[in-house]
């Protein structure tokens, strides 16, 4: 385990060419509401505290543990000497490297599953085994080489893995123990084609499935239809580029494939709970200064 974490909370960042790090930190009192534009697992170590996000409380107390999607606004609050390890990651890794676990089913019901409304509690010996990934994601991200992303991608897999048999020891639902190859074949499709004008009859066609054995068999392996999962993921997308570029709001609505900008407003917000301008407001981001912005200025 880490000598001593830090005590006084640091605003979590992930560098620019950086795709995951462990942070550990001390608070006391409250946190202002805030979002990331990464995925952020929230180990709780020691002290207590309630984690607030739009979807309720989660009482945090040694073992708790939440993952956070990104765009999540959450604070904390009454937080007592709460001494928690953050670790983060990029999306793109889930579209990536990790992207077979979308594919599992214990594994996927981590990233689909409401974080407020299912919490996981490792015991004891779980949560010594994830501190010791934790460390060493901390100690692998502050190395200055470039040859250790298969190392990070490694730790995360193993945190996961904990995270992942936690939450089925206490699951109330069935795991189906494969995934149907359709699925997988559709997850591609979408993930690699997001700004595609999809509709559900032109997926199945594609599958040579009909629509509504597609959207059930989908929905039964990942938890999502599969339009509702093509909306989550161009919100993730928009997220990240609301987080990392200037772009406007109106070019990155195209980019992710929602070429009208209300629509997307409102899609977003579905998603994140917040519109794009807010969520952008909210990470701190300069003003956009993309073409069309710039060429507003010129005008």
């Amino acid at each position: 385990m880490s000598d001593r974490p830090s005590t006084k909370a640091r605003d979590l960042h992930l560098p620019p060419g950086t795709f995951a790090r462990a942070v550990r930190q001390v608070y006391t009192g409250d946190s202002a509401p805030h979002a990331h534009s990464f995925f952020e697992i929230v180990f709780t170590l020691h002290g207590s505290g309630l984690l607030h996000t739009s979807q309720g409380d989660t009482h945090l107390h040694r073992g708790t543990v939440i993952l956070l999607p990104p765009g999540t606004v959450h604070t904390a609050r009454g937080c007592q000497s709460l001494n928690v390890y953050h670790c983060c990651f990029a999306p793109p890794l889930l579209r990536r490297e990790l992207s077979w676990c979308l594919l599992d089913p214990s594994l996927n019901r981590l990233f689909t599953d409401q974080p407020a409304e299912h919490p996981v509690h490792l015991h004891k010996s779980d949560l010594q085994g994830a501190v010791a990934h934790l460390d060493e994601v901390a100690l692998l991200h502050n190395r200055t080489d470039t040859a250790h992303g298969s190392d990070l991608v490694a730790r995360l897999l193993l945190l996961l893995g904990i995270l992942a048999r936690a939450a089925n020891d206490t699951a109330e639902r069935p795991v189906d123990p494969l995934t149907h190859p359709a699925v997988a074949d559709a997850l591609r499709i979408l993930d690699t084609q997001t700004t595609r004008d999809w509709t559900l009859t032109d997926l199945a066609d594609v599958l040579r499935l009909t629509p509504s054995y597609l959207s059930r068999l989908f929905k039964d392996h990942t938890g999502l239809p599969p339009m509702a999962y093509l909306a989550r993921r161009r919100a993730e997308q928009a997220a990240e580029l609301l987080a990392r570029t200037d772009a406007t709001i109106a070019e990155i609505a195209e980019h992710v494939g929602w070429s009208d900008q209300n629509y997307f407003a409102r899609r977003f917000k579905a998603h994140f709970g917040l519109t794009p301008s807010e969520y952008r407001q909210g990470l701190g981001v300069p003003s956009p200064r993309g073409p069309r912005a710039e060429q507003r200025r010129r005008n």
